[in-house]
């Protein structure tokens, strides 16, 4: 799958907010851990993965619509085509 570049992405002011509260709450997690924070950045794909299992319904489609492509679901399985789908849900 391709992933769209952080520059290109159009976050909304809820979209930016979710951004903001998962970096929070992943910073907790990180220093419970003893893990330095400055050696590790904000994963966008990590972050997509929370917002679609965690997030609310508006937070799921700015998300999606802040990707800019078509995307497409089958069987739980979210992609930007069909086949790619098909594909994932073989595995």
């Amino acid at each position: 799958m391709n992933i769209a570049h952080p520059n290109f992405l159009k976050l909304t002011d809820k979209l930016q907010d979710s951004v903001l509260t998962y970096q929070s709450i992943r910073e907790e997690i990180l220093c419970e851990q003893n893990i330095n924070l400055k050696d590790t950045s904000l994963d966008p794909v990590n972050f997509a993965r929370y917002i679609l299992l965690n997030g609310k319904i508006q937070e799921k489609r700015d998300l999606v619509l802040a990707l800019g492509k078509q995307m497409y679901i089958k069987n739980k399985f979210i992609g930007s085509s069909v086949e790619e789908i098909e594909k994932l849900s073989r595995k």
